[in-house]
Order: structure tokens, then C-alpha cells, then sequence
């Protein structure tokens, strides 16, 4: 709000006297103000929604509608809800009373008659407080609005579902970052017959997360260019020694690292040859799960992720090498999912559920297969929030 624009205060009481007593002392106050005024709540919510006043003086009692019930249906509005009541009232006034005002959403509360010391004092008082609550709504909304624009810049930065497709008969992507953006990502290429793919998961969610998103898509890309016939655990090893560089986790002792020593990745990587049955995987921290003749492997890889303190150990990555046949079935996934906890939120899901849930639908084709992750999954949360962010890629050989 400007200095300078008046500030508009409805006054909503069924008495004359009580409305002409609000009007006179509020007109003794220094502030610029546009006084409205209104005799129910019925007649005091047309004006809200038309006038949009920056605060409203509530009686309690009225016919048609009180004042409760009024401030119940201004904050159920979005136009009014943000509009500041002050509940004034000479008889409700014992504790329950009061309680009931402010749950119904009441930002404070006057006792009939008033003076005009207290009332002008609430009065600014409930005004600066409700602007410095616009002030930080709406940064909010700018923090958020930027979010979600560098939300559509880490998105484009996915590969779309066609590139999978292409390269194997059947596939689904699931990606559900916690907070607009995802500190989870996934990354593939193909190649003739070949397709290289991986699902990482990096430390943290939010914003840092996507930082360290970006970091691990260009370092792969680029290490992929580089060494174009790379097996996948040397393409792990050098990944991890350009996260490490690049973060300042170099080798030595701990007092050397300018970056918290856990930042980093977990990552599964697999390479599959689709005209020979091949398929090669290796991971740092990741399973990768294998559906085969209706029995599911797990390949768990090596236990060390991608920076942190794995260049101070100069770990070296392990390949694993299966042969697959047509229908067989390939999952990746970040550890949101089993990570997510039940609508109790006494329990995560778990990978023993994650199995169940693979061998009960691998059979389906892909987009089915991840309706029925979806639906599991919103029915395993219920109204909980999120854990962390998720990615599932599955993929049918």
C-alpha cells in the first residue's frame, strides 16, 4: 500500500451508536482514512469483496449473519482472505470466546465499549502487521514464481521419453520433484543399439539440489563425448573425479575440503546393448532392479557415491555384466520412493514393498506401470507431504 492512499476500515455493527462511536474515534487518529460501514455480516461481505478493505471492525452479534460466521466466509474467499478482522464484542467476551475468534481466523479481539486509546492502538497495530504480512506474501511469491521458472529450465534439460522409446519397445519416466525443483535427475544416450542411461539422486532437494543436477547432467555429458566408447564404471570413476574437483573435495585431509565433505551423488548407470541381450551396469550408491523370466534381481553395485569423501579412498567403480532377453524388464530409481513415508508417517515404503509392487505389475505395459507407481504411492502418503524428491525409469528389453 502506498503512504499516501487512504486506508479503508469497514465497520460492521447492528447498533448506531456503537458504528458512531468506532466512526468518531477513528477520525481522530492521524491516519488517512476511508471509513465503510455495514449492519450484518450478509451486507459487510458484498462490501468486503467489492471495496476490498485493508481492515475490518467485526461486532459479534448481528441478525441475518454474525460476525463470526461473516469472518468464517471472508476467509474462505481468496479476494478477502487476506483482509485483517478485528472481533469486538461487549458479551462474548469469557476465554472460550475468545478462542473461538481467533480459530475462525480473527486477528484480534475488542471489548465493547471501547476505548479510544485501545481501539486506535489495535487498529495500527493489526494494519502493520497485515502489511508486513503482504510485504512477505509477496516476496514469497516472487521466490516461487522463480522456482518455477528455473523449474522449466531444469526440465528442458531432462531427455524427453521419445529418446527412450527409440531405443527400447516399451518405457515410463517418473518425476516428481519435492519443491518445484529436484536435487534427482536422469540422463540417457543412445547410439545405434546401444542406450546408456542413468537415475542419480544428489544431496539435497530445492534449489541446492538442482544445482548439483546440472553439475552431474553436463559433467556426464560432457565425459561422454569425451570418451564416447567408455565403459560405464571408468565413466563413474572419472565423474567422480571432476564432481570432486569441481567442489573442491580434493585429496587430503578432511580440514582441505572448502565444501561439506557429503556433497555429491548417488547414481545408477547401465548400459544396454538391445541387439546383442547385453547389459552392463554400474552405480555408486544405486540398485538397479533386473525382471527376468517373472524373477526380479537386485544389483546393488558399489556402496560409494560420487563426490563427498570418495576421492580422499581413491575408490575405483565395479561393473556388473547380465544377459537380458525381450520382455525383460530394467528399473532405476532414486531413493524417494522407497524413502517416502505412510500417511501415519510411522513407516517408508521401503524396497521390500518397491519389489512386491515391481512383481505385481511388470507384466503391464509401461504407461499402466506407472499409474499403478502413482496411484501406490499417493495411496501409501495420503495427506503426507512428500519425503524428497522421486525418480522411477522402467524399461521393457
Amino acid at each position: 500500500m502506498h503512504p499516501q492512499e487512504p486506508i479503508s476500515i469497514l465497520i460492521v455493527d447492528d447498533e448506531s451508536a456503537n458504528l458512531q462511536a468506532f466512526i468518531s474515534y477513528l477520525q481522530k487518529s492521524a491516519l488517512n482514512l476511508n471509513i465503510l460501514n455495514a449492519v450484518n455480516g450478509e451486507m459487510a461481505l458484498k462490501i468486503a469483496e467489492i471495496k476490498r478493505p485493508d481492515l475490518v471492525i467485526m461486532d459479534w452479534e448481528m441478525p441475518v449473519m454474525d460476525g463470526i460466521e461473516a469472518l468464517k466466509q471472508l476467509k474462505a474467499r481468496p479476494e478477502t482472505e487476506d483482509v485483517p478482522v478485528i472481533i469486538a464484542t461487549g458479551k462474548m467476551t469469557e476465554p472460550k470466546y475468545i478462542e473461538e475468534a481467533f480459530d475462525a481466523g480473527a486477528a484480534d479481539f475488542l471489548r465493547k465499549p471501547v476505548e479510544q486509546i485501545e481501539l486506535l492502538s489495535r487498529v495500527r497495530s493489526v494494519l502493520n502487521l497485515s502489511r508486513s504480512y503482504r510485504k512477505i506474501k509477496q516476496q514469497n511469491k516472487e521466490i516461487r514464481d522463480s522456482i518455477t521458472y528455473a523449474s522449466r529450465i531444469q526440465q528442458s534439460l531432462l531427455p524427453p521419453l521419445v529418446d527412450l522409446t527409440r531405443a527400447v519397445s516399451d518405457a515410463f519416466v517418473l518425476y516428481q520433484p519435492r519443491d518445484i525443483v529436484s536435487g534427482d535427475f536422469y540422463w540417457l544416450r543412445t547410439k545405434r543399439k546401444q542406450l546408456v542411461l542413468a537415475v542419480a539422486d544428489c544431496t539435497g532437494h530445492g534449489v541446492p539440489g538442482s544445482f548439483m543436477t546440472i553439475l552431474g547432467m553436463n559433467h556426464i555429458t560432457q565425459i561422454y563425448r569425451d570418451f564416447r566408447d567408455i565403459e560405464i564404471n571408468i565413466l563413474l570413476d572419472e565423474l567422480n573425479e571432476r564432481i570432486c574437483a569441481i567442489l573442491r573435495q580434493t585429496y587430503g585431509n578432511l580440514e582441505e575440503v572448502v565444501v561439506p565433505p557429503m556433497d555429491g551423488m548417488d547414481i545408477a548407470l547401465c548400459k544396454i546393448e538391445t541387439d546383442t541381450g547385453k547389459v552392463a551396469f554400474a552405480s555408486a550408491g544405486r540398485p538397479m532392479y533386473l525382471v527376468k523370466n517373472g524373477q526380479l534381481e537386485v544389483v546393488k553395485g558399489s556402496p560409494r557415491p560420487i563426490g563427498g569423501t570418495s576421492l580422499m579412498y581413491q575408490y575405483n567403480y565395479e561393473k556388473y555384466e547380465a544377459d537380458v532377453s525381450p520382455g525383460d524388464c530394467v528399473y532405476l530409481f532414486s531413493d524417494g520412493i522407497t524413502d517416502q513415508f505412510s500417511a501415519d508417517n510411522s513407516r517408508k515404503f521401503g524396497a521390500k514393498r518397491m519389489k512386491e509392487m515391481i512383481l505385481g505389475m511388470y507384466h503391464e505395459p509401461m504407461d499402466k506401470q506407472k499409474q499403478i507407481v502413482e496411484q501406490t504411492l499417493a495411496a501409501w502418503k495420503g495427506n503426507n507431504e512428500q519425503t524428497d524428491d522421486i525418480c522411477v525409469v522402467g524399461l521393457r528389453i
